[in-house]
Parts: structure tokens; C-alpha cells; sequence
């Protein structure tokens, strides 16, 4: 039941977005249709209980304090509409990282730009541009920056379907792993990133609904913090990832059952779904285009690839498949990977760039009960 209540809210979410995206002239035209509906039930019901006489002053001061309040309403979330598209052509994360290429992606370019060699390999060894290109189904444009010696951000572009798609490449050689310590009430990614200093974090889990006390549900698995167990909940339906004190990286696939605190598992936090498993990407029965948070590793456990794609945002970006994110890990290196929350839950922090780069669906972070994240 939870959450059916989630997904409803997360697709009405959508619907006023989509809404407030339309024309002024065209929302003020709803308004006055919805004003005439109103004026009409009214006019049913005061006549059906005989209230004719006494509301033939009240039905007119209704309807224009209802037409009132629903032209402020509008104008304020038209206002705030404007306003984030204003802010998108400055965004703090492209005004710091430089475009790469064209809507066809040209590969020539981004070989001279990102200082590619021949072969068509970041010279740090983290992604190949050609297997990219050539094997996601959509072409995409590319931009990273280093945000350290231990990790890289890549930002793909894509425009059939319009998506955002942000990628944290870490070397775990260079990083630490920082867990929440505790599960009680939610709180937001930010705040634990600030909290705990780390240079970059995402989201974990939310539970069942986006309300505060929902509990977990269904969604739930095992979670080891710094040696401490705080959760036992491993299912056949759930895949974890474990770190080593050193931030040595094993992955636990759904099928996998592990429950324990031991040197390979000081840290473990549990995610939602395989999407790559052995370098097989998981299929995808929906191929849903949605706001998405994926975990992966390559094949030795050293680097750590975390994806936050932005969604049901129409004009900004509509999110990416589950497939399609595997895909995307796949051919950067990972081997390994999982579905952490989604829909409003996903966001990217990232010290160094002010916060949030993510765009979160709700419009702002929404509250969750677990955190990764990553310090330098």
C-alpha cells in the first residue's frame, strides 16, 4: 500500500510540474473553466437545499475570492517556474565544467578537448568514449572535471529521451566511505554531507512513502556501519554493497545473503535492485524513464562509480531506464552495480561544486533514512 501511495504522489508530482510548465493563457483558461464547474455545483447545491435567497451574495464573493487565490497561486508557481529556468542557464555545475561536442557527439572533438588519447581512452583510464558512443542507445554529451586525485565527475547529456545524468568515478585507493551511523527520522543528503564531511554523497533509502515515519516496508536489507550492525534484514530481493576498513569493495547480488559484520563488511548499506551483475546488465521489463541512484564497482573492488540521473522534469530531463544506467556503468568500467531509491529520493552532493548538482524531481531534496558518502 505504501508504496502504491508513493508512486501516486511521485505521478501527481509530475503532473503539476508538467502543468505549470504550460502557457500562462493557457493555465488562466483552465482556471476560469474550473471557476465556471465551481459556480455551477454551487448554484446545484444551493438550489436542491433551497439556499438561492440567502447566497445570491455569497456564490459571486466565492468564486472571485477562489479565482483570486487560484490566479496567485499560478502566478507564484509560474514566478518560481521562471526563476529555476533563469538559474538553469547559470547552473553552478556547467558554469565550472566545459561542454563537450554536439547534439551527434563528435568524437574528434571530444578526443582534443578532454586530452583523450589515441585510443580513445580518458588518459586516467576512466571511460572509453567510442564503446560510449557506440554501444548506449542514445548519443550523449560529455563533460568531466576532476574534483580530485581520487575521483572524476562526468555529466551526460542526452536528447532522445531528454535526461541529466550525473557520474562520480572514485578511487577507492584515495577515498573513505561514510555511512549515516544510525537509522531514526529522516534527513537530507546535504546535511548529512555536512555533518560528516564528505566530498560527495547520495542518497539511500527512504521507505515506503516519502513521509517521515513510513518505516521501510518491503525495502529494507542489512546495513553495517564501522564494524556496527545495525540492520539484518538481507532478502534474496535485495543486493548490498560491503567496504573493507581500507575501502576494499564487494558486491553482494540480490540472490546473495549476508548478514554479518566482517573484514570485508565494516561498511555495508543495501540497495533495491541488481542492474549489473557480472557485466551482464540486468533486464529492464519497464523501461521506464525515471530520476534514478545507482551504485557500482569495477571488477577488482578499487573503483567506485555512483549515478544520479535527474527525472520528470519534461523540460530539463525525464530520467533514464534502469538498463540504461547499467549500460552507461558497463562501458565506464563497472562490473557490478545497484538500484538505490529513486523518483524524489534521487540527489548528487559534491563539496567542491557549493552542494546539490543534482536536480532533485520534487524540486527540492526530499528527507531519507540512509546516506552514502565519500571522503577525500
Amino acid at each position: 500500500m505504501g508504496d502504491a501511495i508513493n508512486i501516486i504522489l511521485d505521478n501527481l508530482q509530475a503532473v503539476l510540474q508538467r502543468m505549470i510548465s504550460l502557457p500562462v493563457v493557457f493555465l488562466m483558461l483552465l482556471l476560469v473553466l474550473g471557476l465556471a464547474v465551481l459556480w455551477a455545483v454551487l448554484q446545484l447545491v444551493s438550489k436542491k437545499f433551497g439556499w438561492q435567497k440567502k447566497t445570491t451574495n455569497l456564490i459571486p464573493a466565492l468564486g472571485l475570492a477562489a479565482l483570486l487565490l487560484l490566479v496567485g497561486l499560478v502566478i507564484d508557481k509560474k514566478l518560481s517556474a521562471i526563476s529555476t529556468g533563469i538559474e538553469a542557464v547559470d547552473y553552478k555545475m556547467f558554469s565550472l565544467i566545459n561542454e563537450v561536442g554536439t547534439i551527434n557527439f563528435n568524437l574528434k572533438t571530444a578526443q582534443n578537448k578532454l586530452g583523450l588519447n589515441t585510443d580513445s581512452t580518458y588518459k586516467s583510464g576512466l571511460y572509453d568514449l567510442k564503446n560510449l558512443q557506440k554501444n548506449i542507445e542514445t548519443p550523449y554529451l560529455i563533460s568531466q572535471q576532476s574534483l580530485s586525485p581520487a575521483a572524476d565527475l562526468l555529466v551526460l547529456r542526452s536528447f532522445k529521451p531528454l535526461a541529466s545524468v550525473f557520474v562520480a568515478v572514485i578511487n577507492l585507493d584515495k577515498a573513505k566511505v561514510v555511512l549515516t551511523p544510525q537509522i531514526a527520522e529522516k534527513w537530507m543528503t546535504s546535511d548529512f554531507a555536512k555533518k560528516y564531511n564528505c566530498d560527495i554523497a547520495i542518497n539511500g533509502e527512504a521507505g515506503r512513502t516519502p513521509m517521515q515515519g513510513c518505516g521501510f516496508g518491503e525495502w529494507i536489507g542489512s546495513y553495517v556501519v564501522n564494524g556496527n550492525v545495525i540492520l539484518k534484514k538481507d532478502s534474496e530481493k535485495r543486493p548490498s554493497l560491503g567496504f573493507s576498513a581500507t575501502s576494499q569493495a564487494t558486491y553482494y547480488p540480490e540472490k546473495t545473503i549476508d548478514t554479518t559484520a566482517s573484514e570485508k563488511n565494516y561498511n555495508l548499506i543495501w540497495g533495491r535492485f541488481d542492474v549489473l551483475v557480472n557485466g551482464v546488465v540486468k533486464q529492464d521489463e519497464e523501461q521506464k524513464n525515471y530520476p534514478r541512484t545507482v551504485m557500482g564497482i569495477d571488477s577488482v573492488g578499487r573503483k567506485l562509480y555512483l549515478l544520479v540521473a535527474d527525472g520528470r522534469q519534461p523540460q530539463y530531463s525525464l530520467g533514464i531506464s534502469y538498463a540504461e544506467a547499467a549500460k552507461i556503468l558497463l562501458y565506464l568500467g563497472a562490473k557490478n552495480a545497484m538500484a538505490c531509491d529513486q523518483g524524489g529520493s534521487s540527489c548528487m552532493y559534491i563539496k567542491k561544486l557549493g552542494g546539490i548538482v543534482s536536480r532533485p524531481a520534487d524540486g527540492e531534496e526530499r528527507f531519507v533514512y540512509t546516506h552514502f558518502g565519500i571522503q577525500f
